[in-house]
């Protein structure tokens, strides 16, 4: 180990200074002083190693406070500074330059990850953040643009990473759907419910009054004029199973009801082959069909307008007069 006077030789700015023979004598002289332990001519203590002048005063400062100047050689001082360096980095499991700053006092988080945008993979503006529609969206449920571009213009805001981003929008596609599961479990069961109910109070008329009311669809729907497609989707629902199916039957029938019994709801004379029996309609077709019929006149006209308006009309009596419901 170098005693004080070999180390004075490293720190001391002015240790081997000085031209010439008097230089060599200077030096020589410092040399001896030191050996022997007085100083110099004037008897002053050697310098520590620490109180160099080419060290700054706060590393001075933290040397001391850290210990460091505790060693009496310089060297032991900097393998003790390397074990801290090297503590530091296995403590945070990277070089210690590589370590940011917690925020600081007051600093709202948004701006701290924001000054910090690289070491979060933040992109440059909110257009950077990828929001698609998950895959296992179903489809009947809608995606909403509006709300994607607000989510990403929050996110630039709150400086939120993408992979975040990613997750929570996955996270509520995920609640959606199966929020509108449970829903439509809810409803369908309730439908059960509600057709369990209506058989009980038609009892053995129930086939009666489902067939009044897909009768009353039929021609309210004619009325309302539709054409053969749109009458058979109306007509089609009253059996579909869907939600709703059941209340719809229920107020058909009632319908058909004051149809059939002529209550003045203005619809009879639009649906003259509502409640037909066979032959009736059979011979209502024959009308229809007859050479001074509406069906003949629009033909030979070949009014394209007035035969889509008296299909519907076609079909039904057709279906009618041959026994079909």
């Amino acid at each position: 180990m170098r005693n004080l006077g070999q180390t004075s030789r490293y720190f001391s700015v002015e240790a081997g200074t000085g031209g010439g023979e008097g230089g060599t004598d200077d030096a020589a002289a410092a040399a001896a002083a030191a050996a022997s332990g007085t100083g110099g001519d004037n008897g002053a203590a050697e310098p520590k190693w620490f109180e160099d002048a080419r060290i700054p005063d706060d590393a001075r400062t933290w040397m001391t406070a850290k210990g460091v100047t505790a060693a009496a050689d310089p060297s032991e001082a900097i393998l003790k500074m390397v074990g801290m360096g090297q503590a530091a980095d296995r403590r945070f499991g990277r070089p210690i330059d590589q370590v940011i700053d917690k925020p600081g006092k007051d600093q709202p988080l948004a701006e701290w990850r924001k000054a910090h945008a690289e070491t979060f993979g933040l992109p440059a503006d909110a257009s950077g953040y990828e929001i698609a529609r998950p895959e296992g969206l179903p489809e009947g449920i809608a995606w909403n643009d509006g709300l994607a571009d607000k989510m990403r213009n929050l996110a630039f805001e709150r400086g939120l990473a993408p992979d975040d981003v990613k997750a929570m929008t996955e996270m509520y596609a995920g609640y959606v759907a199966e929020v509108d599961q449970n829903l439509d479990r809810d409803m369908r069961e309730a439908e059960g419910k509600l057709a369990a109910e209506l058989d009980r109070e038609w009892g053995k008329d129930a086939e009666v009054h489902k067939t009044r009311a897909r009768q009353a669809a039929s021609a309210l729907a004619e009325q309302a004029g539709l054409d053969a497609d749109g009458i058979r989707s109306v007509v089609g629902l009253l059996s579909s199973g869907e939600p709703g199916q059941t209340a719809a039957m229920k107020i058909f029938a009632a319908a058909g009801a004051l149809l059939a019994e002529d209550k003045g709801i203005g619809l009879r004379s639009g649906a003259s082959s509502f409640g037909m029996t066979k032959e009736e309609a059979a011979t209502e077709f024959t009308k229809f069909m007859a050479p001074d019929g509406e069906w003949a006149k629009a033909s030979q006209a070949r009014d394209s307008e007035a035969i889509a308006r008296l299909r519907p009309q076609f079909e039904r009596l057709a279906r009618l007069a041959s026994g079909a419901k």
